[in-house]
């Protein structure tokens, strides 16, 4: 490694004191490697993160999809990752997120990371079992000193500034109280030269801050230039104070629900952590291991157990009933420092199962380090303590260290030497200098491996149906895909990456952060193919992407998306076709080129291509027994996506008949399906909704809903009725009878399809669709009609087929 220095961001899942992960995983190393001259950085994945300015990216515990978007962007920019961990989230019931368990979360980011780092051997060997062929560096947990959670707290800080860009008042905040402690010591006016040159430095800084510009570009370079200032003001403060003598106070620990016998003839016993979880056998309940052991102890020595932990009823029903007395405090970093201050052994007991064999050694070295004898389950971490703390049989433990407090001293004395050996900050930081050094020197020679040869753009809950169809076809002709999700679509539909997941797609997740227009496309891309571009406001995230690879010089394409599509088939008030255009190359359409509408623009016609449309033809059918009557008889009523559309006529008509027929077939089951993106029933309408006993709204808002898809729903279906929307169009691709509710609107386009103009056409088609008789006819209308709109044949082959005449895949598919 050269000797400049080295930058490295680190991302958490929270800027709180309060995450272990935050203090141990963090900060801790941070603060370590900022001692060893690295420039470090902390940040969540929700804020602005420069990540050019970085040589190496660090995600701690973070699982969210923000972090997974960060990781990717990262790699994009062969920018090394560590992924680091603490805990083993693999065990069944750990946590769950919008895109899957903490587990699978974990695995699909250290696939794509450049190492590992995690606490303890028995979690690296679980790491490696889950994500084979990874690189896995074991760094314990180091000391937390005071130093930590004072420097750590600056950091949070500002980092909390950076995020809700109030830099500046913090700034003069901190000034403010620096000068507080100027005056209360009695040099002001020692300083006040020094002060006069601060506040101008200070002027500029936040002038860069305003800008969010520091000479590397990093918000974090800003702001760490105030705080090298307030550094030697500070030492200059404490100097100061160190020459005034002052009388030394006398500390008398001050403890929460102080005992009613003498403190100094009790011997506390003392227990601190989380109470548990129900996904394994560890926290407060690990007591109950020793419960023997403590009932025994306490008939030989006054002993009281101290319990401080964050669930006061697991106490009260659990460990309050032992024949030891005993008392349950609320847990916080104070009241812990209090309470050691007074114990004569901590006692940290494991059950060693899956979950609990992996934990690192924070807690003994915590309490070692302020003087406390440890009495523990002999765990892997634990080892590099062997001789300083009692391990196996607790009672022995208990009465070496309860008969003799030299015992104590003696091994305690032995304990913080092996701590400076295995965990101080020196230690700390150099193991994991010598992960960076490793993780930085393997990225630097990495040629650039994640660059797929055709990008498929998904951002709206609609975009899938169209998409997958084509993605399975250029995975079949070993094509290498990855396919670019926006997060907002990831957390509207977890049903997306669910589906993606399943066909082992690679999945690039963009940030709402990440800047589009410096998307960092691979190496080997040949093609850029978006579902829904224009230049309209909802398409605005493919259209960017769009523009990018065209400077980049990648071919770009996207689909028509919708029967009635915007730009192409369709236009009103709202979406005049005059104002839509395309900056796609190719735009591949579902029909021939009549099918355009009459008002194209001639450079609109001129890039479109008829291959058909991917989804139709899909057979798919939801399970719906959990919901309806299996044994019901189901008519979809569906809505459209561009619901500005109806009047206020339209409305009513379209409502009216609903309930007219929910009311004249009570043994028809009549489902009522939202668009997901329009959402006029379920979200816009403010009015009484239509309600019957034999009529559902499929809200997609709600969970039960979320996950069908209109395809899958169609199979369920014996008939469809719709606003004018491409619904009709599917449902007619898969047979079955469908009437489009006309009302005051032109459908035209729908034509020879069942139109519902009047009240009276609504009870006319569903009678229509229960006579035997007379639904062949309306299937045979659902028929003529596809074959009107839609070439036949298979759409994604020709769309693939296509791709490759255009030589951009053929180097790459010979």
């Amino acid at each position: 490694m050269d000797r400049r220095q080295i930058n490295v961001g680190w991302c958490v899942a929270s800027l709180s004191l309060d995450m272990a992960s935050v203090r141990y995983r963090a900060l801790l190393p941070l603060l370590a490697l900022e001692a060893q001259g690295f420039i470090c950085s902390l940040f969540t994945s929700r804020g602005p993160v420069n990540l050019e300015s970085l040589d190496a990216l660090v995600i701690v515990k973070a699982f969210s999809v923000e972090s997974l978007a960060l990781v990717q962007r990262a790699r994009a920019l062969n920018i090394p990752v560590i992924i680091d961990l603490c805990d083993n989230i693999f065990v069944p019931g750990y946590g769950k997120g919008p895109l899957g368990t903490h587990g699978e979360m974990f695995t699909r980011m250290a696939q794509l990371a450049t190492a590992v780092v995690t606490t303890t051997e028995p979690l690296a060997d679980v790491i490696k079992a889950h994500v084979p062929g990874v690189v896995v560096h074991v760094i314990p947990d180091g000391l937390a000193s005071e130093t930590v959670t004072d420097e750590g707290s600056k950091l949070i800080e500002g980092a909390r500034a950076i995020e809700k860009n109030t830099a500046p008042s913090l700034w003069r905040n901190r000034l403010k109280k620096l000068s507080n402690e100027i005056k209360d010591s009695g040099g002001i006016h020692t300083f006040k030269r020094l002060l006069k040159m601060f506040k101008h430095l200070l002027k500029k800084q936040l002038q860069l801050v305003r800008k969010k510009r520091g000479r590397d570009g990093s918000i974090a370079t800003v702001m760490a230039i105030p705080r090298a200032l307030l550094r030697p003001l500070r030492k200059q403060v404490v100097s100061f104070k160190k020459a005034t003598v002052v009388a030394a106070p006398v500390i008398i620990p001050v403890i929460s629900n102080t005992p009613a016998r003498d403190p100094s003839k009790t011997m506390y016993l003392l227990w601190f952590g989380n109470h548990g979880a129900d996904y394994a056998a560890f926290g407060m309940l690990d007591l109950l291991l020793i419960q023997n052991a403590l009932e025994a102890i306490a008939l030989e020595y006054p002993v009281e157990l101290v319990v401080i932990s964050n669930n006061a009823a697991k106490y009260e029903r659990f460990i309050k009933p032992m024949a030891i007395a005993s008392r349950y405090v609320e847990w916080s970093i104070n009241v812990l420092d209090d309470w050691m201050a007074v114990s004569r052994v901590v006692l940290i007991p494991n059950s060693c199962d899956p979950f609990s064999v992996c934990k690192s050694a924070n807690r003994t070295v915590h309490a070692l380090i302020q003087g406390i004898p440890v009495v523990a389950t002999a765990t892997p971490a634990l080892s590099p303590l062997a001789g300083s703390i009692m391990t196996g049989d607790f009672l022995q433990g208990l009465r070496r260290y309860l008969s003799s407090t030299e015992n104590g001293r003696q091994d305690v004395a032995l304990a913080r030497t092996l701590i400076e050996q295995h965990f101080s900050s020196a230690v700390i930081g150099s193991l994991w200098r010598d992960a960076l050094q490793s993780v930085i020197a393997q990225s630097s020679g990495a040629a650039d491996v994640h660059g797929a040869e055709v990008l498929v753009v998904l951002h709206l809950v609609q975009d899938l149906d169209l998409a997958l169809p084509i993605i399975l076809e250029l995975k079949q002709r070993e094509i290498a895909v990855q396919v670019v999700c926006s997060h907002a679509l990831l957390k509207a539909s977890p049903r997306v990456m669910k589906t993606l997941s399943l066909h082992q797609s690679n999945v690039r997740v963009v940030s709402a952060t990440e800047p589009l227009v410096s998307f960092r496309f691979g190496s080997r891309t040949r093609a850029l193919l978006t579902v829904s571009e224009t230049n309209l406001s909802p398409h605005q995230f493919s259209r960017t992407l769009t523009e990018a690879a065209k400077v980049a010089g990648i071919m770009t394409a996207t689909l028509q998306h919708g029967l009635e599509n915007v730009g192409l088939t369709y236009s009103d008030k709202i979406h005049s076709i005059d104002r839509v255009n395309f900056a796609a190359d190719r735009i591949y359409l579902w029909g021939g080129l009549d099918t355009l509408h009459a008002d194209v623009s001639a450079a609109t016609r001129a890039k479109c291509v008829a291959i058909g449309c991917s989804k139709v033809g899909r057979d798919e059918s939801a399970n719906l027994d959990a919901l309806i009557a299996p044994e019901a008889c189901v008519v979809g009523v569906f809505e459209n996506l561009h619901w500005h559309r109806y009047s206020e006529a339209y409305r009513q008509f379209f409502l009216e008949g609903v309930t007219s027929l929910a009311d004249q077939f009570p043994s028809v089951t009549f489902l009522i399906k939202p668009h997901h993106a329009g959402l006029w029933l379920t979200s816009r309408y403010k009015g009484d909704k239509p309600v019957a006993s034999n009529l559902i709204i499929a809200d997609p808002k709600q969970a039960e809903w979320e996950r069908y898809t209109a395809g899958g729903l169609l199979g369920r279906m014996k008939a469809v009725i719709t606003s004018p929307s491409t619904v009709a169009l599917d449902a007619a691709a898969r047979g079955l009878p469908v009437a489009v509710v006309k009302g005051d609107l032109d459908t035209d386009t729908y034509a020879p399809l069942y139109t519902i103009e009047q009240m009276a056409n609504w009870s006319a088609f569903i009678e229509c669709v229960l006579d035997e008789s007379q639904a062949p006819e309306l299937k045979h209308l659902s028929e003529r009609f596809v074959n009107r709109m839609v070439l036949e044949g298979d759409a994604a082959a020709r769309l693939v087929d296509d791709l490759l005449s255009t030589s951009m895949l053929n180097d790459v598919s010979a």
